[in-house]
């Protein structure tokens, strides 16, 4: 029943025999853990940490894996959901859902990753459950003292990855799911978007707006742009010349994305239906699933399997490429179907949408609805049929998870084409995501609470192998008032993904739209993110190249910190940079927890001592760790003694930086800076190449400016 293989910190096990729709590879070399299994049961260990889970079938035939939770044991990750950072005591699903407008608790939601990471003591292993299907995680809701892991299937693979710290237990997991990818640098920028900026004009007057005051590295459109929401076509009422309108908005430097839905309609003469007909999903009957989406009665892609992948990837690419598109937003990829509220106008819809369809003799239909309730539902039917690249056929509630997957795979390919590093915003998401796209958090409410709980949700995220996690600033769903919307942007100015988003109803949220004290806050936050962009640039790569992700729960970084697993509204930008913005109405000041070490207080210039809680009047608070060395718009920000690797360049050039005793030395590929900012010392006197530098100190931070690049600095102190 049992059949294990061993990998790279990893362990891979079977039960029962699984045939998943996505494969991994385990990662080679060592080391490798030891494996003693029986029928029913697997033990574990590398290095003094082991894991031992059991396996069973419940009455319903549905795979379990059960594994026993510490007394003091957390658990981080589990993907996308509307909880707090330590997912200890709750019970998810991983099912993709639309969920409009959820609160804290409110579950399944877009995107399923099934990947825990479980902390005791300092030391973390992970678990990853490669099921596409109907999953739920149990973390001691239904046994006090126990984690499950259920599939709704009679088989299962399960990975259990080693450590020993979180952030390598993260690393292990992207070197068997993937590497992030590494975006363009564009992609790191503010990006502005409604639901809908149109006709053309208008849309070029907000970008022009909008850069008064701040920069603006992309522009999206919405589903309007569409002529009646068709894919991979234009409404030339609202644009008449969407090449020129483009063309505009790259002279001013801003890129362009659009948003693509998985709804072919099903229209004689739309070239792509009549291109798609057989790259299209099935009924049992072999017959066109048929749908509901926004262009009317729709058919779905079948991304699993490699010629539809190609179909569309070609789509992707001449769409592009004709208008010169920059990115592509990837929307209703759970897959959804469209719920609309007046069942009578659906269904007069649908009818009318079938009578075209039944007088063509070559395309294929359901020859009637058993339940016309059912497409009011978010889900397409759950016996809608794929075929797999192996040739297999399977229905739809055995693969569900992983749709997102594989259309983000073959958008890839197709912007891959134009587009050396493609930018891609995807809705939904499975393991293996971040290989291909950019995610955020859905249709989140505006208030107060939303913002909180976003904070907590794209650390989620972020400890689940996925970095590239934003949520829609402002928020999407109803109305935030003009000071949430500041704090919005405040607080998603260190987010690895920052766009500005809303839906039709509700207030604006363009900066330049807020009355002057809050439009004041919304821009600093814009400049302050401009300020670091250096800094994420690194931490992309970093990403990039290890998994890492740029944001951080704080117990990613101080596992053994047993404070750090109930902090929900303060995060690490990197290993260097603690953020904690405000989020109460009317606040001028807050609490912040500091763990262990020394700490810089980036305003105000004061040193705290760590392990304690602080009150800070800075705004935003923003705390600058020891022992650091941070890239920034104006030079090279250093903290106290250290050695690091700084990633710089667009193809990952890296400098090597040293600080010791009266030194500073630069090796490798040159990282050239205007100033070198010292934090904490004072430095006046100091010499660059043997020359004299020219220093100024204030507020415990000394500038030395530097002409060309550096390779040495003396401090006199």
């Amino acid at each position: 029943m049992i059949k294990v293989d061993v990998g790279r910190k990893i362990v891979k096990v079977e039960f029962n025999n699984p045939k998943p729709v996505v494969k991994f590879d385990l990662p080679e070399g060592n080391p490798k853990p030891s494996v003693e299994f029986k029928e029913s049961s697997v033990r574990s260990e590398l290095n003094g940490q082991y894991v031992e889970l059991f396996f069973k079938l419940d009455s319903e035939d549905r795979a379990t894996a059960v594994k026993r939770l510490g007394v003091f044991e957390h658990v981080l990750g589990l993907g996308e959901k509307a909880l707090p950072v330590d997912r200890r005591r709750t019970r998810v699903i991983f099912w993709n859902y639309d969920n409009y407008n959820y609160k804290l608790g409110t579950d399944p939601l877009y995107k399923s990753i099934p990947f825990a990471i479980f902390v005791e003591g300092g030391k973390a292993i992970g678990i990853f459950v490669n099921s596409a299907t109907y999953t739920i995680f149990d973390l001691g809701v239904g046994e006090y003292d126990k984690a499950l892991f259920q599939v709704h299937e009679p088989s299962m693979e399960l990975y259990i990855i080693f450590g020993p710290t979180p952030l390598e237990v993260i690393e292990s997991y992207t070197d068997l799911t993937g590497k992030p990818l590494l975006p363009p640098r564009w992609g790191l920028g503010l990006h502005i978007s409604r639901y809908s900026y149109y006709p053309q004009d208008m849309v070029i007057e907000i970008v022009k707006e909008t850069l008064k005051h701040v920069p603006v590295d992309a522009v999206y459109l919405d589903i309007d742009y569409m002529e009646g929401f068709k894919q991979f076509t234009w409404d030339r009422s609202r644009f008449p010349n969407p090449k020129e309108m483009i063309d505009e908005l790259h002279r001013l430097g801003v890129k362009v994305v659009v948003i693509v839905d998985p709804y072919i309609k099903l229209e004689p003469g739309y070239p792509v239906f009549e291109s798609g007909i057989k790259h299209l999903c099935r009924t049992p009957d072999n017959e066109i699933y048929v749908g509901y989406g926004w262009p009317g009665l729709s058919g779905f892609p079948d991304f699993f399997n490699g010629d539809a992948r190609r179909w569309w990837a070609d789509w992707i690419e001449r769409f592009a490429r004709e208008y010169g598109i920059d990115g592509i937003w990837i929307d209703m990829n759970e897959p959804s179907t469209v719920n609309l509220k007046d069942p009578e106008f659906r269904k007069r819809s649908m009818m009318k949408h079938l009578e075209n369809l039944i007088s063509r003799d070559n395309v294929s239909i359901p020859s009637f609805y058993k339940d016309m309730e059912n497409l009011s539902d978010n889900t397409p039917d759950l016996e809608m049929i794929h075929r797999l690249d192996d040739g297999r056929f399977e229905k739809h509630y055995r693969v569900r998870n992983a749709y997102p997957l594989f259309e983000a795979m073959a958008t890839y390919e197709g912007l891959k084409r134009i587009h050396e590093r493609p930018f891609i915003l995807s809705r939904s998401a499975y393991a293996g995501s971040q290989k291909y796209a950019f995610i955020w958090t859905g249709d989140v409410p505006s208030d107060w609470e939303a913002l909180r709980l976003s904070i907590s949700m794209i650390l989620g995220v972020s400890a689940s192998g996925h970095p590239w996690i934003g949520v829609d600033v402002g928020g999407f769903a109803g109305w935030s008032d003009p000071e949430a919307t500041a704090r919005w942007y405040q607080a998603m100015a260190f987010a690895p993904f920052y766009r500005v988003h809303k839906g039709r109803l509700g207030n604006d949220t363009e900066l330049f739209r807020l009355p002057a004290r809050f439009r004041r806050m919304a821009i600093e936050a814009v400049k302050l993110r401009y300020r670091f962009l250096p800094y994420l640039w690194h931490l992309a790569w970093e990403a990039h190249l290890t998994g890492r992700p740029l944001i951080r729960a704080l117990p990613l970084e101080f596992p053994e910190d047993e404070n750090t697993f109930s902090i929900d509204d303060q995060y690490m930008v990197g290993p260097y940079i603690l953020y904690a913005p405000i989020l109460d109405r009317g606040a001028e000041s807050r609490f912040i927890y500091l763990p262990h070490g020394s700490w810089f207080d980036y305003w105000s210039g004061e040193i705290y001592s760590g392990g304690s809680t602080i009150r800070s009047a800075s705004d935003p608070p923003i705390f600058i760790r020891e022992s650091s060395a941070i890239p920034v718009e104006e030079g090279l920000m250093i903290f106290r003694e250290g050695s690091w690797r700084i990633y710089h360049g667009e193809q990952g050039e890296q400098a090597e930086i040293v600080f010791e005793g009266n030194k500073i030395t630069q090796r490798g590929s040159p990282l050239k800076v205007d100033k070198v900012i010292l934090l904490g010392i004072d430095a006046s006197g100091a010499s660059v190449d043997g020359a004299e530098a020219r220093t100024s100190c204030s507020r415990n931070r000394c500038e030395i400016v530097v002409k060309g690049v550096f390779r040495e600095i003396k401090i006199r102190r």
